[in-house]
């Protein structure tokens, strides 16, 4: 690609691109005073090759989606051991005030 087209594809400046030149950053073939940088294209892979990848990712990402069910099944214990405290503590406090509005009630009788 000449070193304009490169620019663009790297969206980088054309100084940028210089720099990277000179310190060997980026591939370059001279033709005379013509610059041509050399830029990685597209992976061409075999079918095999995709079908084995797909495989692994597909493995990978059911992998993920057991952790994560996994996750989801503590998160609901501990969802439901909060309600039943909660539940629990709802009680109690009903409780107590019930017995604080008696003893309110008792203690206005006495004066």
């Amino acid at each position: 690609m000449t070193r304009a087209a490169s620019a663009r594809e790297l969206e980088i400046s054309l100084s940028t691109l210089g720099r990277k030149i000179r310190r060997g950053e980026i591939e370059v073939l001279r033709n005379g005073r013509r610059v041509y940088v050399r830029l990685e294209g597209p992976e061409y892979v075999s079918g095999d090759a995709l079908l084995r990848r797909s495989l692994d990712r597909k493995d990978k990402l059911q992998r993920t989606v057991w952790g994560l069910d996994q996750r989801a099944s503590g998160f609901e214990r501990g969802r439901g051991e909060a309600r039943e405290a909660t539940s629990t503590s709802h009680q109690t406090n009903k409780e107590l005030e019930e017995a604080y509005r008696k003893e309110q009630a008792a203690h206005g009788r006495m004066r």
